[in-house]
């Protein structure tokens, strides 16, 4: 019992701090998809 209130402890701890960390990973991934949509536009422009 105490291992697993251990672990779900250091879960919840790992949770908590990957969050930023998905955050700041999410934010790298809708960077890239917002260069391709301007790149789409200025296709559609010309």
């Amino acid at each position: 019992m105490s291992d697993t209130a251990g672990n779900q402890q250091v879960e919840k701890r790992k949770i908590g701090r990957p969050k930023k960390n998905s955050n700041s990973s999410h934010n790298s991934i809708s960077t890239p998809v917002t260069m391709q949509k301007q790149q789409d536009s200025s296709e559609t422009l010309p």
